[in-house]
């Protein structure tokens, strides 16, 4: 351990452990991949699904956005089924959508135990979204026009 700087307990807690079918021990869970559909590059008011799947059993999965404040999405594996995949669905995509995505993989039972992050998925956002009308704003009222304000 002369070159490592990270210990046992502390490696066990940045990833996840999987049991062989024979229980001869622990491995490295893979980290889930990311992608989005239609695709990376989205305008805006339209939907794009971020999907998050992984060959590796996971029945839990995360999406955080790369500096947002906000605590990631969760979302609960549905179709049993391999890949194991969940869709996050991001409607009507806006400017403050755009950003680098990573999603994770955990288990209900060790909801904190979490996977490697998938690769970083950058979302852009391109147009504009609705322009106030300076016509259809309402002028000042007539007693206002006169008093000048």
């Amino acid at each position: 351990m002369a070159g490592s700087a990270r210990t046992p307990t502390l490696t066990a807690l940045l990833c996840l452990g999987e049991r062989s079918g024979k229980e001869e021990g622990w491995g490295i869970y893979e980290k889930p991949s990311l992608s989005a559909q239609p695709g990376p590059s989205v305008s805006w008011g339209e939907n794009v699904t971020l999907q998050c799947r992984s060959e590796i059993w996971f029945d839990t999965f995360h999406l955080s956005k790369e500096g947002s404040l906000a605590p990631p999405q969760v979302l609960h594996l549905q179709d049993p089924a391999i890949p194991y995949q969940v869709n996050f669905t991001l409607s009507p995509v806006t400017s403050d959508h755009e950003g680098t995505y990573r999603c994770y993989g955990s288990h209900s039972g060790s909801p904190y135990l979490l996977s490697y992050p998938s690769d970083p998925l950058k979302l852009l956002v391109s147009g504009e979204g609705p322009q106030p009308c300076p016509l259809c704003s309402p002028g000042p009222s007539k007693q206002e026009a006169r008093l000048g304000v």
